[in-house]
């Protein structure tokens, strides 16, 4: 699997920093990186996601239900190899020891990554992905061919400063909230075949700038834990 990455992050000592998130571009292979994209684009069935509004995106569907940890759902007659080896690679133990390293502490996988699909209007809103308080750190890569910061679907990680509860429809499973972050937040624009490592934290968050342009934004991400 080791052969997917650039051979520049195999042995790398990279450190997560005081901003909190860290960006390597070029992370994959370009052949690789390309053939993700394609099967992001042209085979996964993707499912609507709107939690009160203030987060809309569309999610990579799996099998029963089960938006975690089911097979993912591909077109008719479509399969996602490529895909596959990036789930397989995102679990090894040498990714996993990368991540350990980066974050300075024992990294375990979790659950698989999840390929999302942004467009015009659609965002997420600041959140610590704290539903596990063993949450350690999440990994997204980066498949928006051309993506510019002016047509927003920008991460934000940055300090809380304040948060409140907000309305919160029924039919989403959790509290709402808005956080507002500290001026010194950081701004990621989501450039292709890159890899974004967000540390998870009490008093942290991140989210994504709402889209105005006609583009659309791909990505897979997943969370990993600390292993207690």
């Amino acid at each position: 699997m080791v052969t997917l990455l650039q051979d520049k992050w195999v042995h790398s000592d990279l450190k997560i920093g005081l901003d909190n998130s860290l960006v390597l571009n070029d992370f994959f292979d370009p052949g690789f990186a390309e053939a993700v994209e394609s099967e992001l684009r042209n085979n996964i069935i993707y499912e609507e996601v709107d939690f009160g509004g203030v987060t809309r995106l569309r999610r990579g569907e799996r099998e029963l239900g089960d938006a975690y940890f089911g097979e993912l759902i591909n077109q008719e007659g479509k399969g996602s190899v490529h895909l596959g080896e990036l789930m397989k690679l995102m679990q090894s133990q040498c990714f996993v020891d990368f991540l350990s390293g980066v974050f300075g502490e024992e990294i375990i996988f979790v659950r698989p990554g999840t390929p999302y699909l942004m467009g015009k209007g659609d965002k997420i809103c600041l959140h610590d992905d704290l539903s596990d308080e063993t949450h350690s750190c999440a990994v997204v890569f980066n498949f928006s061919k051309g993506w510019k910061r002016a047509y927003g679907g920008n991460t934000i990680v940055g300090n809380v400063k304040r948060e409140e509860d907000i309305y919160t429809p029924p039919e989403v499973p959790f509290q709402l909230t808005k956080k507002v972050l500290y001026n010194n937040f950081k701004m990621h624009t989501p450039k292709f075949n890159s890899c974004l490592l967000i540390k998870i934290a009490q008093g942290l968050a991140h989210g994504v700038t709402q889209i105005k342009a006609d583009n659309e934004r791909f990505s897979f991400v997943a969370i990993y834990s600390r292993n207690k």
